[in-house]
C-alpha cells in the first residue's frame, strides 16, 4: 500500500507489530493467562475501529506530508 500512496511506512514490519499490537494489547495474554472471558462483538468492533484509525493517522498519506514538513 506504500507504493500505491495509501499509507506512507518507513518500516513495514514495525508498522505490522504496531498494529497487531494495538488488536491484541493485554486481550491476548489476558485470555493466555484465564483472567478474562472472551470480549462482545461490540467490543471487538470498537477495538478494530480504533486501532484502524489511530493506524491510519498514523502511517497514512497526510501523516507523511506532516512528517516530512516537520523534518525540513
Amino acid at each position: 500500500e506504500t507504493k500505491k500512496g495509501a499509507l506512507a511506512v518507513d518500516e513495514p514490519e514495525r508498522a505490522a507489530e504496531l498494529f497487531l499490537g494495538m488488536l491484541n494489547g493485554r486481550v491476548q495474554l489476558r485470555a493466555l493467562l484465564g483472567v478474562s472471558g472472551a470480549l462482545s462483538e461490540a467490543e471487538l468492533e470498537r477495538r478494530v475501529e480504533h486501532s484502524v484509525s489511530s493506524f491510519l493517522r498514523l502511517y497514512g498519506p497526510a501523516s507523511a506530508e506532516t512528517l516530512a514538513s516537520v523534518r525540513r
